[in-house]
């Protein structure tokens, strides 16, 4: 394998890694859990090697937070933001702020969905987990990690398949929803580490948005108006 290909497949596995981490901040909070496996290091370091500045400082944010608060803190702040009892302050589900149905998406992106499902390991009853934003992180982790294996495997057509897959979710699953998301949390909570992880999925799917569009061939300013329009409707 060439240098570029390799850093290429290298640059593929921290995205996808990206998009695990973050999924991992959604879902209940384990503070000691967070801290063993080094979550928001690791993410400055990711999204660094990334090149998205932004996106790593918030990422810093997080880590400074995280040490200053306790795990029942952590606990009752997604509880109120994620959970309810009673109603969601910040809804985790595409389905509530807007009409994000399977129907937006290539049968293909649909097929692969229904596969991942079968086999994630995410603590989500089924008829929750499609439009969770956990599940939604996590499913492009899966994409991400599908694209190296065709690296690997040298399989241009399957490359070629998944990165359509890889835009199309980006664009028609997330896209409708995850700026109003973000700005609600950052709305709603006064907890330094939720807050500043709305900054960091906000800017990490905004420059990674317009990566998989151009690796798609769209227009990078159609799609950059795109976001804009979205996320200030």
């Amino acid at each position: 394998m060439k240098h570029h290909e390799m850093k290429i497949e290298k640059d593929n596995c921290f995205r996808g890694n990206c998009f695990k981490f973050l999924a991992a901040c959604f879902q209940e909070p384990d503070r000691e859990m967070f801290l063993q496996i080094n979550l928001c290091e690791n993410l400055v370091c990711l999204l660094s090697a990334c090149g998205n500045a932004s996106a790593a400082q918030a990422a810093r944010e997080m880590l400074i937070a995280l040490s200053e608060q306790n795990d029942e803190e952590l606990k009752v702040e997604y509880s109120k933001l994620f959970v309810g009892p009673f109603e969601f302050v910040a809804p985790p589900y595409g389905s509530l702020f807007v009409e994000v149905t399977d129907r937006l998406l290539d049968e293909s992106v649909i097929a692969v969905k229904k596969q991942y499902r079968k086999s994630s390991g995410l603590s989500f009853k089924a008829s929750e987990a499609s439009d969770h934003i956990a599940f939604e992180l996590d499913f492009m982790h899966y994409l991400c990690f599908r694209e190296t294996q065709a690296m690997k495997n040298d399989d241009s057509s399957e490359i070629i398949y998944i990165n359509k897959m890889q835009s199309e979710f980006m664009d028609r699953s997330l896209g409708p929803w995850i700026a109003k998301f973000c700005e609600k949390i950052r709305k709603e909570t006064e907890n330094h580490f939720y807050f500043h992880l709305a900054e960091c999925l906000e800017a990490f799917y905004r420059k990674t948005t317009f990566f998989f569009m151009s690796k798609a061939g769209l227009d990078w300013h159609q799609t950059e108006d795109s976001y804009a329009s979205r996320a200030y409707a």
